[in-house]
């Protein structure tokens, strides 16, 4: 798609731009993947790398139910002890190592400060694993804490991505209509909570995902800064 037709994409009178957390904020996809893979390896469950990738945008629950339909035919899991082991093992992993911004989000910050558009975070995540990913920021030299308008978590919501409950809460804390709105998605999951909530959705490539599972989003961009700037040049 051509620059020019991206930039006709941003709302007139833009209000709102709502980040998706995981591989759109921080780069917590392949630590989300490693700790299904420990907790299937542990279970002593055999798969193929290309099918926990298929987990990216959605919620941990979901995933589990989906592991239990396609390899435990035989035994119920337990949806809700699995998922807290899996998210401790996670919680682990993100606490024993630095985090830092994907490329673009302090320039978006700084822009959507500057233009006094409201920033925001929009997750299936839990809000411990939210509050661990930021505050591991803020340790390492990057404070978003301040930059964000409003949080919604998997917790604040009856049903996760990819239903659009997280989008309809985060528009009304911001107070702020779809059609002024901007969502920044990397899943299909996360494309059509957005879609489903009325708001324009842009999609970052993400190498997990193949394109055309996002094919419900505006338009597809490499990175966030590729998205600042578009911003810049249509406001």
């Amino acid at each position: 798609m051509k620059k020019t037709l991206l930039n006709s994409i941003i709302p007139n009178g833009l209000k709102a731009v709502i980040l998706d957390m995981d591989g759109v904020l921080v780069d917590t996809e392949p630590i989300h993947i490693r700790a299904f893979c420990e907790l299937m390896d542990e279970m002593g469950i055999i798969y193929e790398q290309s099918y926990v990738h298929g987990f990216v945008g959605y919620s941990i629950a979901d995933n589990m139910r989906r592991i239990n339909r396609d390899f435990l035919t035989e035994r119920e899991m337990d949806i809700e002890r699995c998922v807290e082991k899996r998210d401790t093992i996670y919680l682990n992993l993100i606490r024993s190592q630095p985090l830092q911004p994907l490329p673009g989000i302090p320039e978006l910050a700084a822009f959507c400060r500057q233009h006094h558009i409201r920033l925001a975070l929009a997750s299936s995540s839990d809000r411990l694993q939210i509050d661990t990913i930021l505050n591991n920021l803020k340790e390492n030299g990057y404070n978003l804490w301040p930059n964000l308008a409003a949080i919604v978590s998997g917790n604040d919501v009856a049903q996760r991505k990819p239903q659009g409950d997280i989008y309809r809460l985060i528009l009304k804390k911001l107070n702020c209509a779809p059609q002024k709105a901007l969502a920044v998605e990397d899943s299909e999951a996360g494309v059509q909570s957005a879609v489903s909530a009325a708001i324009t959705c842009l999609a970052l490539k993400n190498p997990f995902v193949p394109d055309q599972r996002l094919s419900q989003a505006a338009a597809l961009i490499n990175n966030v800064s590729e998205f600042v700037q578009l911003l810049q040049a249509a406001l």
